[in-house]
């Protein structure tokens, strides 16, 4: 609760959605409903301003990456990762910036 201090998540994926969860377990395949309630827990998320990056690594599924842009704070929040090399990127330049705002804080 400090508002000197920046909350902030990384969403990370290397697929769809195939499950959705169903009481305790991930059972239940049902790609939309896995899609809405992740739709559903990034809006809650960024509504206690809570910073989200969001990275697809090596998702082909245009659908996915498109929930994983919008799930993103902001549109310079959100890697499309297609190797190896562009996902450790990703996490040195989310990295870099979490440093910029500790030193500009």
């Amino acid at each position: 609760p400090d508002p000197k201090v920046e909350k902030v998540m990384v969403l990370m994926t290397d697929g769809e959605n195939t499950k959705s969860k169903n009481g305790r377990w991930h059972n239940k395949g049902n790609k939309k409903d896995a899609d809405d309630k992740t739709k559903a827990l990034c809006g809650l998320i960024k509504a206690e301003d809570i910073h989200i990056y969001t990275i697809a690594y090596e998702v082909t599924d245009s659908a996915t990456k498109t929930l994983l842009s919008n799930c993103a704070t902001d549109s310079g929040s959100y890697f499309d990762a297609k190797n190896a090399a562009q996902l450790s990127s990703a996490f040195e330049e989310i990295a870099n910036s979490l440093n910029a705002l500790r030193i500009s804080a």
